[in-house]
């Protein structure tokens, strides 16, 4: 194990330990916390393992270059002990994907004692634990140091609070049908959900993580979301009085980045040249460009893909499809070169990144496979073009994305609730070191 040392801070600086879950959507943020906290004075260690350090090394040698006090502690994880490929320490490596989710939850328990030993060895002790909800064993990290532990994760408030009546109310043990709406009991207003569209669609496997992030649950300090109050007051009051803890709104944290002047040293490497990606879109009208992601961990079937892909088509409007590559996606992949789709579009200057060209399976594709899928391509075609419409709800609906954001920089900027919440964080963890 190794940590990278970028100062040595002195009492009272408080002593934040960062633990991400191992997911690039989970880690990001954090690196995005670790940033705020540091700005405001505290010091970061932040907990990874050498695939995902060797993700953020630009963000790594960054941080020392500007000399921040941010210490990256490097702990190995044995992945063939729970049965994974060597190299399997993130989410999006797993081979089966969220079938060795269990698998992976074990691999991380690997982590608590390494942990332990490092920052007893390594000063200075502790003030306060942020960790994922699915590391529940830094629960036993924070009391191993009598220190407070906060959950953290990427949802929003609403999603939250749907998630802890889901789990509290078991709404979905008697639904026999998962695309069937369901009422959640207790939510400030009606708000039915079916099980397919909920924020936690996924079960955690049984076993004993499983137990264990039930058990830790209740016994966390509070609970930090990356939102901020003037989006969703009603959900935040609400998740606090539901949990009976403090919700601590510190977001959004990808807007806090005054020391990183290029934001995608966050993450991995990019699949293509941005430079490439940035002169196209300097090329396009403003506001005329549509981006299409679902993620690295979000695993759709081919023949949606298809699906939504001819309706980017038919809308005849740029656009920016980022698509994962992945084995099952080779029938989509096919379909690509068989179709000549990038061919077909490229009068329109479509650009296209993302997805690796080179599979051999056949492909058989249609009209009667597409009552197989959720979302038709007339529908999207149809959603792009009143998003893109300057006129009616395609407006009112980017005013509201527009006056949103200007919201949510307000809320990172000096004097902004959420930068106001992240020094009221400091100076509580602040108040409870003990004076020497």
């Amino acid at each position: 194990m190794n940590g990278l040392h970028h100062g040595a801070p002195t009492s009272p600086q408080p002593h934040f330990v960062l633990v991400p879950f191992l997911a690039q959507g989970h880690i990001i943020p954090i690196v995005d916390l670790a940033h705020v906290l540091v700005d405001h004075g505290a010091f970061v260690s932040f907990v990874t393992t050498p695939l995902n350090a060797s993700r953020i090394r630009h963000y790594i040698e960054r941080a020392r270059d500007l000399q921040l006090s941010i210490r990256f502690v490097t702990l190995p994880i044995n992945c063939a002990e729970v049965g994974l490929p060597e190299g399997s320490e993130n989410l999006d490596a797993l081979t089966a994907g969220l079938k060795q989710f269990k698998e992976f939850l074990e691999a991380c328990l690997q982590l608590q004692d390494p942990l332990i030993s490092y920052l007893k060895e390594h000063g200075p002790p502790p003030n306060c634990v942020i960790s994922d909800i699915f590391h529940p064993w830094t629960g036993d990290v924070a009391r191993t140091f009598g220190v407070p532990r906060f959950s953290f994760m990427g949802f929003s408030a609403f999603s939250h609070l749907c998630r802890h009546i889901m789990d509290s109310k078991n709404i979905y043990d008697k639904v026999t049908d998962d695309h069937q709406p369901v009422s959640l009991p207790g939510f400030p207003h009606p708000l039915e959900i079916p099980k397919t569209q909920s924020p936690w669609n996924f079960p955690i496997p049984d076993g004993r993580v499983r137990n264990m992030i039930i058990d830790e649950e209740p016994k966390v300090h509070g609970v930090i979301v990356n939102s901020f109050e003037e989006m969703e007051p009603v959900y935040v009051e609400c998740f606090e009085k539901a949990i009976q803890k403090k919700v601590w709104t510190l977001g959004p944290m990808g807007l806090y980045n005054r020391n990183t002047k290029k934001p995608n040293t966050r993450g991995d490497k990019a699949s293509m040249d941005i430079e490439r990606c940035m002169n196209w879109l300097d090329g396009m009208q403003d506001q005329s460009v549509i981006y299409v992601s679902f993620g690295s961990i979000a695993r759709i079937m081919p023949l949606q893909l298809i699906e939504i892909g001819l309706g980017l088509e038919a809308s005849k409007k740029p656009f920016i499809w980022v698509v994962k590559s992945r084995p099952h996606n080779s029938e989509f992949e096919q379909w690509l070169i068989e179709e000549r789709f990038e061919e077909r579009t490229k009068d329109r200057d479509i650009l296209k990144i993302g997805v690796r060209i080179g599979v051999t399976s056949s492909v058989t594709w249609g009209s009667e496979k597409r009552d197989e899928v959720m979302v038709k391509r007339d529908d999207v075609e149809r959603k792009i073009l009143e998003l893109i419409n300057e006129e009616g709800e395609g407006m009112k609906k980017r005013d509201k994305a527009r006056e949103l954001g200007t919201m949510a920089k307000k809320a990172m900027e000096e004097g902004g609730s959420s930068y106001q919440n992240i020094k009221l964080l400091i100076q509580e963890i602040q108040q409870q070191i003990p004076v020497v």
